[in-house]
């Protein structure tokens, strides 16, 4: 990779993680808004395990983890990050 290509990169990682930053904070203050609180989360190898109240009652959910793993590279992929060096 040559060195401009490298600090292209760099500066649009520094971006991104600071939109990143912003919509976590946005989403964590709609779940307060929305009276939803995280009791408990556990990562396992194909799963994510949530579990959470809303209004007073409790649910669970899971994600599975080969489908955000498909979605993160999907959105990583468009940056070409992510990808093996060579």
């Amino acid at each position: 990779m040559c060195s401009i290509t490298l600090i292209h990169k760099v500066i649009l990682l520094e971006k991104l993680e600071e939109q990143l930053r912003d919509e976590t904070k946005n989403l964590r203050s709609e779940l307060r808004e929305r009276n939803l609180l995280l009791l408990e989360r556990e990562e396992r190898d194909h799963d994510i395990f949530v579990l959470f109240t809303e209004n007073e009652y409790r649910r669970k959910v899971y994600f599975m983890r080969p489908m955000l793993d498909a979605e993160q590279q999907g959105i990583l992929g468009c940056y070409h990050l992510g990808a093996e060096r060579q």
